[in-house]
């Protein structure tokens, strides 16, 4: 998967598992590497935030785990 394989205004929601890196899928790891913003809550670990490119906006949602469960 590349940069251009990505459409612009495409989402994807990757799930961060237990928060370790390692534990990620390699499809999480390629979509991280090629997306243009990362927005994270609360249960993404800074493990998981290190494998994020240099220079790609990451933003806290400031989502909960109750605050999700709620919706």
């Amino acid at each position: 998967m590349t940069e251009q394989a990505i459409a612009a205004g495409e989402v994807w929601l990757v799930g961060a598992g237990p928060g370790d890196p390692d534990l990620l899928t390699r499809k999480a790891e390629r979509l991280m590497a090629a997306a243009s913003v990362i927005f994270h809550d609360a249960l993404v670990g800074a493990g998981v935030l290190a494998l994020v490119p240099e220079g790609v906006p990451v933003s806290y949602t400031h989502l909960t785990l109750p605050t999700i469960c709620s919706v």
